[in-house]
């Protein structure tokens, strides 16, 4: 019997230490768990940061690439109190070609969105066709983000001149909004 007590102790004790053994390496596992999930969520966060570090030095190597062609379309953009330039623009064309030119209609803003909007003319051209090429290359030529809208042409007979020619175009140039309005 002596030695029954003395192996149920034993026993009794490789119970208890495999206990605190299996307990140990329970907390150990839980808390390798709970630091890995943290260095996980650090990674996430590194990796999160690491990608936006990336797209904004993108973006300002992108904004580098078009900053000069921002100025050169926001110069060819008229201002909000741009429309005496524009007007003055197509007075010069008489000096520029021998066609009569004559400014005939302002047309009224049309918005394009919060910032833009447009600003058209028409315009009456009366000349040779030579005279015709250099007005409508001067007006297409113009300094302004713009286009031609409508252009109609047509030989008109005079008796002493020869063949004369009439034109009508439209202009529609981009022009920036007044936000007070």
């Amino acid at each position: 019997m002596k030695s029954t007590g003395r192996t149920t102790l034993l026993l009794s004790f490789w119970i208890v230490a495999f206990l605190a053994a299996a307990g140990a390496s329970a907390f150990l596992f839980w808390r390798i768990m709970a630091s890995n999930e943290r260095a996980s969520a650090v990674e996430a966060q590194i990796d999160g940061v690491t990608a936006d570090m990336a797209r904004k030095r993108e973006e300002a190597k992108l904004a580098k690439t078009i900053e000069p062609s921002k100025l050169a379309l926001t110069a060819a953009v008229l201002p909000e109190d741009g429309i005496v330039k524009f007007v003055s623009a197509f007075d010069t064309i008489k000096l520029y070609t021998s066609a009569t030119a004559e400014l005939q209609n302002i047309m009224p803003a049309a918005v394009i969105d919060d910032h833009y909007e447009t600003i058209g003319a028409q315009l009456k051209f009366n000349g040779t066709w030579k005279q015709m090429f250099h007005a409508i290359s001067y007006v297409e030529a113009l300094p302004f983000a713009g286009h031609i809208a409508d252009l109609t042409v047509q030989a008109v007979q005079e008796e002493k001149k020869g063949t004369v020619w009439n034109g009508t175009l439209t202009y529609r140039a981009v022009k920036f909004r007044d936000i007070q309005q």
